[in-house]
């Protein structure tokens, strides 16, 4: 990863990817890369995912108080996962009308979202308007903000060499703090824990590598230029493989594609607009194997029983849960699916046809 010549689709294999979100519980305790919902708790495709670093001796050396010209544009947010866990990450402001976009891994399963405006510290509620899930991009909105401070955003994509800056909410600590690096590749292909519960991955494309030290907090953050604009978004790192760490972050405009056609109203590709679909069931780890039938869900008193195994979803197989929820994901609140499935008792395939419901979680 110390190449200094521009690589483009690289599928990147050389460590373990880390999303730099933190979730804290209330009594103080930091808890690392932990995953609730569709994020599947440390797993990748390859090789498990580790927390990042938590022993203050393993911080970055180069990381330091964000210094207020970075702080323009920078909300950061504070999720509440219920149960007394926050998660943590950074947005980036890219209108003042208060739109915000960050990584969606970042408000994941969130009940509700607060957002800290970096220059002035005000804080308002932050919802979500929409969401691709499988590129790892959320468009927020913070509410009651007006005539706010929008980042300045770089139309010109960087190159192989220069140094660029990260902001972020770095640990949850509630301060914008800064690490840099140059950049070692672009255009590149990585592998991160999917969004969807299950052992799969998901690909994201066109990243930004940099020797920045970024840290859990981070996500959903500004990746700045020398000239102070905004050209990427932080988003995973990797795992010190000898050469040290590296980030990766999305390119800024692939960001703000995603908020113009969901402040259009377009839902086109992955892109959805407002709530989550829900079918009401926990499931397994991996395999689709239900472990709770959720009260008042549309599942509920149709016969599907702790044990049983999901095989289909409107006669679409179903080989693993990351499937299902995909599939899910692809529709509407509302809509008319059949589900089948294996019971655990005597293997008969049996299955109903519910309306999905609408999700309270983001």
């Amino acid at each position: 990863m110390n190449n200094r010549t521009p690589r483009s689709n690289v599928a990147v294999t050389l460590g373990v990817f880390v999303l730099l979100i933190c979730v804290v519980a209330v009594g103080g305790e930091l808890l690392l890369n932990y995953g609730q919902g569709y994020v599947a708790i440390q797993q990748a495709p390859a090789v498990p995912v580790s927390p990042a670093p938590e022993d203050p001796g393993e911080q970055p050396t180069d990381e330091a108080p964000a210094p207020e010209e970075l702080t323009v544009g920078v909300v950061l947010l504070f999720g509440d996962l219920g149960d007394g866990y926050f998660s943590t990450g950074t947005g980036v402001i890219t209108d003042p009308s208060g739109i915000i976009v960050t990584n969606y891994h970042v408000v994941q399963d969130t009940i509700s979202i607060e957002g800290v405006n970096g220059p002035d510290g005000e804080r308002h509620q932050v919802t979500v308007l929409g969401r691709d899930m499988w590129a790892d991009i959320a468009v927020l909105q913070m509410e009651g903000a007006n005539r706010l401070a929008p980042a300045r955003i770089d139309t010109i994509p960087p190159q192989v060499g220069e140094r660029l800056t990260c902001v972020g909410n770095a640990r949850g600590n509630g301060v914008l703090r800064t690490t840099s690096g140059e950049i070692v590749g672009i255009d590149q292909k990585v592998s991160i824990p999917s969004n969807f519960q299950g052992s799969h991955d998901t690909e994201l494309l066109g990243l930004i590598t940099t020797t920045a030290s970024a840290v859990p907090g981070y996500s959903g953050g500004p990746t700045i230029d020398a000239d102070g604009e905004v050209v990427a978004m932080t988003t995973a790192i990797s795992e010190d493989t000898g050469d040290g760490h590296h980030t990766y972050s999305i390119p800024i405009q692939q960001a703000i594609a995603v908020a113009d056609q969901v402040r259009a109203g377009k839902e086109a590709g992955h892109i959805r607009l407002g709530p989550r679909p829900r079918l009401g069931l926990e499931l397994g780890i991996d395999t689709p194997m239900v472990v709770k039938v959720e009260e008042l869900s549309p599942l509920e008193g149709s016969g599907l029983d702790v044990g049983d195994v999901v095989t289909a979803l409107d006669e679409q197989p179903v080989d693993n849960v990351g499937e299902l929820f995909e599939q899910i994901e692809q529709l509407e609140p509302g809509t008319l699916v059949t589900l089948s499935w294996r019971e655990k008792d005597t293997g008969i395939t049996d299955k109903v046809s519910v309306h999905l419901g609408t999700g309270w979680l983001n």
